[in-house]
């Protein structure tokens, strides 16, 4: 009889023990977030549901989020929201929370409840516009009429420049241009390309001269000082800056500095003028005396090409 007992024992604890091997390992919360970590969003979803019954671990937004992004890569939108809103419930602020709740919105038909989560993360900064235009999730909402109006929002915040009238003032210079001596405008001097750049931030300056020397300029609208400068490197290694630009009297004024054959140091004006045919008039000026009198650096006129 013992002997029998015995067995029986055995036989209980050897199954038990079976059994608890082909259940795996308990669920934790570090476990889940390895799983999620390689991708495998299906295995997560389990793992998720299980820590999530911990009254302790229910309180964190973290879980609920990965359980949400879990769901949502598996297309299953219901539950990604419901545990989305979970997560919000706990911490609005959750990076990436509220995006994903409008592309879930708008990937099960929601568009109004996906316009008004973009409306929040618009107003925070958000601009990435091509995101909007390529992800498959917002299909539902590209095909609404309210897209156009958020596009152009996220553009705006990703291109601010485009809406500054600041940082178009110089915009006078765009395009392609024949070059003459001011003094003889049967002279040329060379050809300018000068086209906008970076979302309307830079304007870029390519210049050929009739002789052998090429060069380029960056000009741009310094928000922290609300000024413009222009970067110049040549061919003939001549590089100058210039700062301060501001258009005033209808033209762009720069200032700059620089350093006679003998060290003596002399200041510069270059003042780009929109005159009202159209064309643009570069004068590069230079004092030795502090400015009371000024010579000629060199004068160009600007033509358009037909």
């Amino acid at each position: 009889m013992r002997i029998f007992i015995t067995l029986l024992i055995c036989v209980l604890t050897w199954c038990n023990a079976d059994a608890q091997k082909k259940k795996g390992p308990k669920p934790t919360l570090a476990r889940a977030d390895s799983v999620f970590m390689t991708g495998d969003y299906a295995k997560a979803i389990p793992l998720y549901e299980a820590v999530l019954k911990d009254p302790k671990i229910a309180t964190q937004v973290l879980p609920w989020y990965r359980l949400a992004v879990s769901y949502h890569n598996g297309g299953d939108f219901t539950k990604a929201l419901a545990a989305y809103a979970k997560a919000e419930k706990i911490n609005p602020r959750q990076q990436g929370l509220r995006l994903n709740m409008a592309k879930a919105f708008s990937a099960s038909g929601d568009v109004a409840n996906a316009k008004l989560r973009l409306d929040s993360v618009l107003a925070s900064g958000f601009g990435n516009h091509k995101l909007l235009a390529q992800d498959p999730d917002f299909e539902n909402l590209r095909k609404s009429e309210l897209f156009k109006s958020i596009e152009d929002r996220a553009y705006a915040n990703s291109h601010p420049c485009a809406s500054l009238p600041a940082a178009h003032a110089f915009d006078f210079w765009l395009g392609d241009w024949d070059v003459f001596l001011t003094s003889n405008l049967s002279i040329k001097t060379g050809f300018n390309s000068i086209t906008s750049r970076s979302g309307g931030c830079v304007i870029l300056e390519n210049w050929e001269a009739q002789g052998p020397h090429t060069g380029m300029s960056l000009n741009y609208f310094d928000p922290t000082s609300n000024k413009w400068q222009q970067k110049w490197a040549g061919s003939g290694q001549d590089i100058q800056e210039f700062y301060d630009g501001e258009y005033t009297d209808g033209a762009m004024r720069f200032k700059w500095d620089g350093t006679n054959p003998d060290g003596t140091k002399f200041m510069g004006k270059l003042t780009f003028s929109n005159l009202p045919n159209g064309n643009v008039r570069q004068h590069s000026e230079s004092s030795s005396d502090g400015g009371k009198t000024w010579a000629d650096v060199y004068d160009f006129t600007y033509v358009k090409r037909k």
